[in-house]
């Protein structure tokens, strides 16, 4: 690839991060803040912090706040980061830290219905978080936080790790603005969880298919010609009647499953299927198979090393 194509590869990452930001900051601003309903993250973090700091006369907006968590993290978890990764990260937490400080100071009236500025608020916090990690970046906050305490607690996944922080931030503005509001907090969280998935992953659900049939080459001929899809054939044997069945295996995209659905019931409308939904589908005529941890904070933890009482041979600590 070549110069130019690299700088407008970058241009349009950071760009597209930049827009994400402040989708979070209207989010933030608009929905959530004026009603309490506390964000995730470093940013609900913040939130509770400048309203303690109201209730004692001191008043500093969350932005600052969210900064300064931020800076301290990223010392940290600078060496952890890749240079590609670390500038998109960057570009995130500072824009989203400006858009927290500029877009405070626009006023819509969207009304006083909490469960509405829950809803919209969570869902419109999805689409920036979403177009953020799509795109590379990161805002810090929890995701890094996980990283780094998994050196301490290396027993904990990162995803369990930060369950645990988001839940620890909910639990804590419960208690500041009351059990209702951190119910709101939560179904916001959950929310803005499930629209994030979907954008930062696009249109890439699958599902996989088992079929059991009596019809295997001219069922699997029918799925290579009219669905376009690798098929793989299983020997499987009954427990009941002890004998051999084919079962074809399949992965598909949802927008092909009605499609595969009509070719199985007109070859073998006797065959009995199973359906499972994929998370994740890489290789030929899916996602090229990568490893990015421009868009996953997948760190390389150090893996402490032994010798062994038999031999010299060093391996690895695999907890």
């Amino acid at each position: 690839m070549d110069k130019r194509k690299v700088a407008l590869a970058y241009a349009k990452n950071m760009t597209m991060i930049i827009i994400g930001t402040f989708i979070m900051g209207f989010a933030f601003n608009v929905f959530q803040a004026p009603n309490h309903i506390t964000p995730t993250g470093f940013s609900g973090i913040a939130s509770i912090i400048s309203y303690l700091l109201s209730q004692a006369n001191i008043f500093i907006s969350p932005s600052p706040i969210y900064l300064a968590l931020n800076v301290f993290l990223f010392i940290f978890a600078y060496k952890m980061m890749g240079k590609e990764f670390c500038i998109y990260s960057a570009t995130g937490i500072l824009g989203y830290a400006l858009s927290m400080e500029v877009l405070r100071y626009v006023h819509i009236n969207v009304g006083s219905d909490l469960l509405l500025c829950c809803i919209y608020g969570g869902a419109i916090m999805g689409v920036g978080t979403g177009l953020v990690i799509r795109f590379g970046g990161s805002t810090g906050g929890a995701d890094m936080s996980a990283v780094l305490l998994r050196k301490i607690m290396p027993n904990l996944s990162t995803g369990t790790l930060i369950v645990i922080i988001d839940g620890t931030i909910i639990g804590v503005s419960a208690i500041v603005y009351g059990l209702n509001l951190g119910m709101y907090a939560l179904v916001s969280c959950v929310l803005m969880g499930s629209i994030c998935d979907m954008i930062a992953n696009g249109n890439k659900s699958v599902r996989a298919y088992y079929i059991i049939t009596t019809k295997r080459d001219e069922l699997a001929n029918a799925l290579l010609d009219r669905v376009h899809r690798g098929v793989s054939n299983i020997q499987i044997t009954g427990m009941y009647s002890h004998e051999n069945h084919d079962m074809l295996f399949v992965v598909v995209r949802m927008s092909e499953v009605v499609t595969l659905k009509r070719v199985i019931h007109d070859v073998d409308e006797k065959a009995f299927i199973i359906g499972v939904n994929v998370r994740e589908a890489m290789g030929i005529g899916f996602e090229k198979l990568h490893v990015d941890d421009k868009k996953m904070l997948n760190f390389k933890l150090p893996t402490k090393k032994h010798k062994t009482n038999k031999s010299n041979e060093t391996v690895g600590d695999n907890k």
